[in-house]
């Protein structure tokens, strides 16, 4: 085993909760599903080599956002903020609400490529579900059954339909499907006929696909189920857990979103229990020069005990990097 690898006595180390999402290169991942003992972080200059090592933790901060973000770590975790007129950085521990942490500021870049898999991935995710012998359907707007018909067609797959759905047939391209799906969006259930339920976090195949690929993800799962609402792009979901990563990978696309409970009349209309909404406002909000970011104010900070693996990042030119979207510090040697 890797010696890093190994969970050692918690020291008062900056580190972060496993399902943190970084960049390691080219890719998103979780930083639990980092091997190796260095990777290739995001930072506001750029893509740098970075030191990596696991500890044990007695207990965590979750720092929540105005708008949604949010990021768990060790107290000792050290982030850039904006307090009293100026940007500095600041212990979780020292962090307070009313505090502004920074949040990236992506490039609104073209992106050319699209993967019918994972396009119909996003929509089986919104608006799909799996009915007798593990075939999959798509529950459609009228105007997106086009959509859909067209990435089965290209895909060579046989498919029916009745009504608002779109039924795949079950049969050898047709499982292929099946399989990518359920690898790209869903997680296997002993509760669940077909063996697997939607995913309750962004899957890691999905995180670790390209840009292109997750962009098409992006544009199913909203072709299912969103709307617009004054000037907003509007995505209805009962997982918060995928929307909150949903608004992290939005912000490689230079897009900022909102994560709110749906109101009571809201939940009724939709005859939902529990769900939340995305906001994703095609505008951009105002940067600050001095780093290029988006302050948003800190609403929450609550503690979370019990022992965990925790991640500590070590940017080797002593600067600063993304984690969650937001700018992380870890200065120790």
């Amino acid at each position: 085993m890797n010696k890093n690898k190994r969970a050692n006595s918690y020291r008062p180390f900056n580190c972060l909760q496993g399902n943190t999402i970084v960049f390691d290169g080219d890719k998103h991942r979780r930083l639990k599903t980092i091997a190796g003992d260095h990777l290739d972080i995001d930072t506001p200059s750029g893509i740098k080599r970075a030191a990596f090592a696991v500890h044990t933790a007695d207990s965590l901060l979750r720092i929540e956002t105005e708008l949604g973000y949010c990021i768990e770590a060790t107290p000792h975790q050290r982030g850039l903020v904006f307090s009293n007129g100026q940007i500095q950085e600041k212990l979780f521990q020292d962090s307070k609400v009313g505090d502004y942490v920074l949040l990236k500021q992506g490039t609104d870049e073209e992106l050319r490529g699209f993967s019918d898999v994972h396009y119909l991935s996003g929509m089986f995710y919104g608006g799909g579900d799996w009915i007798d012998n593990g075939l999959v359907s798509f529950t459609v707007k009228y105007f997106n059954k086009n959509k859909v018909a067209s990435s089965l067609q290209r895909l060579q797959c046989k498919y029916s339909e009745q009504g608002n759905t779109v039924q795949l047939v079950l049969d050898e391209k047709g499982r292929h499907i099946i399989d990518g799906i359920n690898q790209l969006a869903c997680e296997k259930s002993d509760n669940a006929s077909s063996g697997y339920q939607k995913a309750s976090a962004m899957p890691d195949m999905l995180l670790q696909s390209t840009m292109d690929e997750k962009d098409s993800f992006i544009k199913g799962l909203f072709d299912s189920s969103s709307g617009f609402h004054v000037e907003k792009l509007v995505l209805f979901n009962e997982n918060k857990h995928f929307l909150e990563d949903v608004m992290v990978i939005l912000l490689d696309f230079g897009r900022y979103a909102k994560l709110e409970l749906l109101s009571p009349i809201e939940k009724y209309m939709l005859s939902t229990i529990d769900s939340s909404r995305l906001l994703i406002n095609f505008f951009k909000e105002q940067s600050m020069d001095e780093t290029d970011a988006i302050p948003i104010k800190i609403t929450t900070i609550v503690t979370i005990d019990g022992k965990q693996p925790v991640y500590d990042i070590t940017e080797i030119d002593g600067g600063v990097f993304y984690a969650n979207g937001m700018l992380e510090c870890n200065f120790h040697s």
